[in-house]
């Protein structure tokens, strides 16, 4: 072989050895801004679906029944914004949170946990 083709042969390799190493650091680097960005997104859904049940609850706190829309859409943002194994702490934070408001009031409003909860179990 001559020297120019030796030449050739490894700027070739090395080439083609830089586009993997690029690649590869190119998917990790948006993997891991995809991982930082999930829990985020958790915390954000849960903050809004907490900031949407309270209003609910401000709205119903004196009618006998819950609007069956109200519900859904409760249950369907905390299933399409959440991850599948946030759901059972999400649902243990509200019902906790929910049992604590409904000590406070001396109201048991059984309707809209039983509704939401029975959604997803």
């Amino acid at each position: 072989m001559s020297q120019c083709s030796k030449m050739k042969h490894r700027r070739d390799q090395w080439k083609h050895k830089a586009t993997q190493r690029g690649e590869r650091e190119r998917y990790q680097r948006k993997q891991h801004a995809r991982l930082q960005a999930a829990p985020d997104r958790v915390t954000t859904a849960l903050k809004k679906t907490q900031a949407r049940l309270r209003q609910l609850e401000a709205q119903l706190h004196g009618l006998a029944t819950l609007p069956k829309v109200d519900v859904v859409h409760v249950a369907l943002r905390l299933f399409l914004d959440a991850p599948v194994q946030e759901l059972n702490r999400q649902l243990a934070v509200l019902e906790t949170e929910q049992k604590a408001a409904q000590a406070k009031q001396g109201q048991i409003n059984d309707k809209l946990v039983s509704a939401v909860f029975c959604v997803f179990r």
